[in-house]
């Protein structure tokens, strides 16, 4: 893996930065993984074991994710849009 995993729950979704860097947003149950949707969120640009990584994990707050790298910090809306 070359992103950091979180999963944060709200109303049975979860939200996973996965590989390459992208924001998954997922139905999880027991029996079913359903993918929502999935966007790009940020390049991975520091060098670690000979890969590049999105080393720091994402912060999550009023319903934003926010992700950074070495070079820019990333606010993206976790929100549906009308």
């Amino acid at each position: 893996m070359t992103c950091n995993t979180a999963l944060v729950s709200s109303n049975g979704m979860r939200s996973s930065p996965a590989k390459p860097c992208n924001l998954i947003r997922a139905r999880l149950t027991p029996s079913v993984y359903e993918e929502l949707s999935r966007f790009y969120v940020i390049d991975r640009t520091y060098t670690f074991a000979g890969r590049k990584v999105v080393w720091p994990p994402p912060a999550y707050a009023n319903q934003h994710v926010l992700v950074r790298n070495e070079e820019e910090l990333v606010c993206a809306p976790l929100a549906a849009q009308p």
